[in-house]
Order: C-alpha cells, then structure tokens, then sequence
C-alpha cells in the first residue's frame, strides 16, 4: 500500500528487487523507454539472474501449481522469465489486462512527477514488448476495467480461454473479491 495506491500493487517485492537489479545490470530502468539490451540476454551476468530467478520463485511460489506472476517490469524482458518458467517446469498463460494510456500517464505523473508524454512512451513500450513477448503463449486480453469492475465474467472467460481451472471459484470466494 502506498499514499497513491491504498490497496497495493501486488507486486512480490522479492520479484520487482530482482526485476530493478536486471534492469540496472543491462544499463536501464524501470521508467527508461527505450527498447531493452538484447545483448544482455547472452552476457555473463544472465546465467546469474536466472538462478536468482529461480531461487525467487522456489522462495515466493513454493510447490504450488497455480500462481501469479505480476510485475510490469517483466514486460521489458519476458524471454527471460519465460525461460525461468520453462526451468521452472511451470506453464505460463498470460492475462493482459491493458488499461488506458492516458490514465497511466496520470497516474506515473502523480505519484511520481513524471511528465504525462513519458508516461504515454512507457506504457507504449510495455504494452508492445509484453505482446510481442508472449506471441505463442496461451494468453487473454481483456481491459484493466474489465478487470477491476467485470471480473465475475472474465473468471469464465480465462478458464475457456486458458485452458486452466480457478480452484477456489465459489460463492464465498466471488464475495471476497467483490468486497475488495
């Protein structure tokens, strides 16, 4: 939770650290805009990472065979965490739930001062590497709306679309996120 966000973003923090340090490694940033080194993923410092990675979702996971991987910064570099997940033996699908440009910008312009025009390149730059990332994958689009205000009809529609089964889905359970 944060002043700008009082529900939280989510994100493991173990995850987003190992995210930020990959991101320095290659000579960026959570908020540069420009493309991620493709080099990096064949220096010395990837094999490193991977194991780091691997390590954090023994750590945040465990042996469950259903969780969530959330972090935007992923987006720069899915070839790696999709190769982390394959070591893994997990099976990724992926939802992606877009939300309007100019609410990102807004939001990155209050919480972090950030021009709105910044704000609009990186979320261009998010939304087209985590597309053209995970061509292939088994994936849903939807909009972050839909996500925050629709979810009762996306819950079914991801299980149709990813083939997978919410194992929690009850009463009880739609309740709890309804509340949230």
């Amino acid at each position: 939770a944060s002043p700008t966000n009082e529900a939280g973003h989510w994100e493991s923090s173990t995850i987003m650290r190992l995210n930020d340090e990959i991101l320095a490694s290659a000579g960026s940033n959570w908020h540069d805009w420009l493309a991620f080194n493709k080099g990096w993923h064949d220096s010395p410092k990837a094999p490193e990472f991977k194991e780091r990675a691997l390590a954090a979702v023994a750590e945040e996971f465990g042996n469950s065979r259903l969780f969530v991987l959330k972090d935007p910064r992923i987006c720069r570099f899915a070839p790696f965490w999709l190769d982390v997940l394959e070591t893994a033996d997990a099976r990724p699908a992926v939802i992606m739930p877009v939300r309007n440009p100019l609410e990102v910008a807004a939001s990155l312009h209050k919480r972090d001062g950030m021009e709105p025009g910044l704000g609009h390149l990186l979320w261009l730059r998010h939304v087209l590497e985590a597309e053209a990332g995970t061509r292939g994958l088994p994936r849903f689009h939807t909009s972050y709306d839909a996500l925050l205000h629709g979810w009762p009809r996306l819950i079914s529609e991801t299980q149709k679309e990813l083939g997978l089964s919410w194992p929690r889905l009850s009463d009880l359970v739609s309740e709890e996120l309804g509340t949230f």
